[in-house]
């Protein structure tokens, strides 16, 4: 099977599972938010204004420069 025939069967599979996916998400959602409209409140307020950010290396990779060695290759903290 040449490759643009399995990128043509892609995006025809893309095109018949993503309305189902957006329809099936959209339904359960709501009825999730039935069961627990603060939840889901909370959530919505939660997703507007705060990010999750990853946590801070270890203690072992971070690198602190001083200003005088900003050309310098860094050195790890010790």
């Amino acid at each position: 099977m040449p490759a643009y025939e399995k990128w043509l069967f892609a995006a025809a599979a893309l095109i018949v599972i993503a309305p189902v996916a957006v329809w099936i998400g959209h339904s359960l959602g709501r009825k999730a938010a039935r069961v627990a409209p603060g939840m889901a409140a909370a959530l919505w307020l939660l997703n507007a204004f705060f990010r999750l950010d990853p946590p801070p290396p270890p203690r072992a990779e971070r690198v602190h420069k001083s200003e005088e060695d900003a050309g310098a290759p860094p050195e790890p903290d010790r």
